[in-house]
């Protein structure tokens, strides 16, 4: 059971969930699941298919080059919409308890997501991250893999009026987020393996580890 919190309406510099969050959390939870049914990036994103790992945001409002992040090591990328929603919390939670699992595997973790970096950098706390989290401003990147959508109209309504405000969490108005999805690159970032889901925590990191065991030690 979440506890409601005040329904102050949050300033310019700070974002709050506020409001009837339950509200907003499961019409935006309800849209993705039915979009993920259509949901088959292989389709323009296939195996063997190079992607250019750029330069975004991180937690410290840095730059991090994500390819010299990676370098000698496969890379995966967990895309969350942001800390505000509960799943992507839990997801994240899971892929950390397993992180050691991932070293031993020389694969580097790395999560994307579009909130702002101080937002972001308050997820990656609040959960315990030890691995990179990488800031997509408008889902720029994530669009150009063909795993991100632009939230409709009318659901922009519900959530706003239900206390999610994600032009402030994202500082933008773009309504680009990503959907459910772990991408695994191997060390010459082509595309090996992608997983997606219904929702970010049915992201599963042993499957990730699954995939990883079949690529073998030289991809």
């Amino acid at each position: 059971m979440h506890a409601k919190p005040n329904a102050e309406k949050p300033r310019s510099n700070q974002a709050t969930v506020s409001g009837d969050q339950v509200v907003a959390q499961h019409a935006y939870a309800a849209f993705v699941a039915d979009r993920s049914q259509d949901f088959e990036p292989l389709r323009w994103l296939p195996r063997g298919t190079v992607v250019d790992l750029p330069f975004l945001d991180s937690v410290d409002d840095l730059p991090i080059d994500l390819d010299a992040h990676c370098q000698g090591r496969r890379a995966v990328l967990i895309f969350y919409p942001g800390g505000w929603e509960g799943a992507s919390n839990i997801a994240l939670r899971t892929f950390q308890a397993e992180v050691a699992r991932f070293e031993a595997a020389s694969v580097r973790l790395v999560a994307v997501t579009p909130e702002l970096p101080h937002f972001a950098r308050q997820t990656s706390d609040r959960n315990g991250l030890s691995f990179a989290v990488a800031v997509d401003q408008a889902c720029r990147f994530t669009r150009s893999l063909g795993c991100g959508f632009k939230l409709p109209v009318p659901l922009r309504r519900i959530v706003r009026d239900h206390g999610l405000r994600l032009n402030i969490w994202n500082g933008e108005g773009s309504y680009n987020l990503p959907m459910p999805v772990v991408l695994l690159l191997d060390k010459g970032r082509r595309v090996r393996w992608i997983d997606t889901a219904h929702a970010v925590d049915a992201l599963d990191p042993e499957r990730v580890l699954r995939a990883i065991v079949h690529l073998g030690s030289d991809e």
